[in-house]
């Protein structure tokens, strides 16, 4: 009787086990979350499942300025909580501070919209890496109408090359550069960010500084 008794509380703790252990298996194998899937099904399910809250707010766009340092140099928790509330963000803009502060900021930001948001949707880091990124200790490059009076699309395709280096190492994923418009007009408060008023300069330069961020998968790797 009490060899039955040990066997069922044995079987007992086994079913308990398992059905503890049965939905974080499932939350793993959510189809938007399966990397084997098409992007197409793995979009539209993840879709189904957002709010329109949540919608709404990949539409928004913060700043890891807003987050703070602690005594030990790390990211202090209660900035991420305060200012995420425990949902995801659409975009993240990458603040003008240290590239070192700046990865950390961005890791913290990643990690937390990861593990303590329903979805665990990342966020996109943005920077406008027109001529660098704006931070210390990156490259500063000439501005983008000096870049066009190079008229060296070459030398344009190494620096692209460079920025995107250094953007990606402190954890930028976007950069909002390079600027196609024509500057024709005075008046146009960004002039210094285009290549000039030539269409084909601007467009060979602007291609050029494309390839360079994004890599030339024409040839082998460019070199920086």
């Amino acid at each position: 009787m009490k060899f039955m008794k040990s066997v069922l509380a044995v079987l007992v703790c086994f079913l308990l086990i398992s059905s503890c252990r049965t939905p974080k298996n499932k939350k793993q194998q959510l189809p938007y979350k399966n990397s084997s899937l098409p992007v197409e099904k793995r979009v539209n399910d993840l879709l189904e499942r957002m709010t329109l809250d949540e919608k709404v707010a990949q539409m928004n766009m913060l700043s890891l300025n807003y987050l703070k340092f602690d005594k030990e140099g790390k990211v202090n928790e209660k900035y991420l909580d305060s200012l995420f509330k425990g949902g995801s963000i659409g975009t993240l803009e990458s603040p003008f501070i240290g590239v070192d502060e700046i990865s950390k900021l961005s890791e913290a930001a990643d990690n937390y919209m990861r593990k303590k948001t329903r979805l665990g949707i990342p966020p996109i880091q943005i920077a406008e890496c027109l001529h660098g990124q704006l931070a210390f200790g990156a490259t500063i490059f000439p501005q983008t109408i000096a870049q066009g009076s190079t008229w060296n699309p070459e030398l344009i395709k190494k620096m692209g090359a460079v920025i995107a280096q250094e953007a990606s190492l402190s954890g930028v994923d976007q950069a909002l550069s390079p600027i196609f418009d024509l500057a024709r007009d005075p008046r146009f408060g960004r002039a210094e960010e285009s290549f000039g008023e030539d269409p084909f300069l601007v467009a060979e330069m602007g291609k050029a500084f494309v390839i360079g961020m994004q890599g030339d998968r024409t040839a082998h790797l460019l070199p920086v």
